[in-house]
């Protein structure tokens, strides 16, 4: 199977459109065989207008993010068809998954990029995070917008070892849809991975203080935050264009493992043009060992 080569229905796979604006050959890895390197990132939507801080002032600032830390995979929350086309045309170590969260296919994606000259795709899915998760678009418990889960198994061609990874985003208004897709997560997982190794990237729009935190720690995931040998950067991940309050509790974007050998690093990644930031989150990086 190969993914980023692939033809699906216009509209629903933005796969086969987007793969083959990327250019050949990945970059070499920077860590030994058995460790991959891992990012969250919620790039906030193309289309908010935020002033100073909307897309076109900010997605310079995104690519040079990419480019300082070169994740092997990148999970990203937010991300339009346009902000997925602008990283593939100036990052062309990646390949991507994704699938709009709306019916019609298009809409934000949980966009799965990942180096295509370090790993090969198995296969791939997306599940709407509601009571029809098998239907495009649909929604449930409150949810503001329809929100999915988009997952690849992918093999590690450095070390032949193979990986699931789920990237995700929660809703922002309901809790007991934030409940609910955890719940939902973990069974499906259950169902595409078994016990296989597993990591998990999203914006839960939760601490580690909410329920859908411990639903997870409960089915056996460990948070990247808790379990990283040395870790650096801010708490918070959640800034708001540096509008949040300091002292509130805002860590909501996670790096999730289950069945790896260990986190060696985990930092909350602050890095800034002159004072501008690439999102209202900051991206949440990570070296797994396998």
């Amino acid at each position: 199977m190969t993914l980023g080569k692939s033809t699906f229905a216009a509209g629903i796979l933005m796969l086969g459109l987007l793969a083959v604006l990327a250019a050949a050959a990945g970059t070499a890895a920077a860590y030994p065989a058995g460790k991959i390197t891992v990012m969250t990132f919620n790039l906030r939507y193309q289309s908010a207008d935020d002033k100073n801080n909307s897309w076109p002032y900010r997605q310079d600032i995104v690519v040079h993010t990419i480019e300082k830390y070169s994740p092997d995979l990148l999970g990203t929350q937010e991300c339009m068809l346009g902000q997925a086309d602008f990283i593939l045309r100036n990052c062309p170590a990646y390949y991507l998954y994704g699938i709009g969260r709306e019916a019609s296919g298009f809409g934000e994606m949980s966009a799965q990029f990942y180096n295509k000259g370090l790993f090969t795709p198995v296969a791939a899915g997306t599940f709407w995070l509601s009571e029809t998760p098998d239907q495009p678009g649909s929604k449930s418990w409150g949810s503001a917008c329809p929100r999915i889960v988009s997952w690849l198994k992918i093999r590690h061609l450095p070390s032949g070892k193979y990986l699931y990874w789920f990237n995700t985003h929660f809703d922002h208004i309901s809790e007991q849809a934030r409940q609910q897709a955890a719940r939902l997560m973990l069974e499906k997982i259950s169902e595409i991975a078994g016990s296989a190794p597993t990591v998990i990237t999203g914006d839960f729009n939760s601490t580690d203080r909410d329920l859908a935190w411990q639903v997870f720690a409960d089915g056996g995931f460990s948070d990247a935050f808790s379990t990283a040998v040395t870790t650096a950067g801010p708490v918070n991940t959640f800034h708001d264009f540096m509008r949040a309050a300091p002292g509130e509790p805002n860590r909501i974007d996670w790096i999730l493992t289950r069945g790896v050998t260990g986190v060696d690093y985990y930092e909350v990644v602050d890095y800034n043009d002159n004072g501008f930031y690439p999102s209202d989150h900051y991206p949440v990086y990570a070296v797994i060992s396998l």
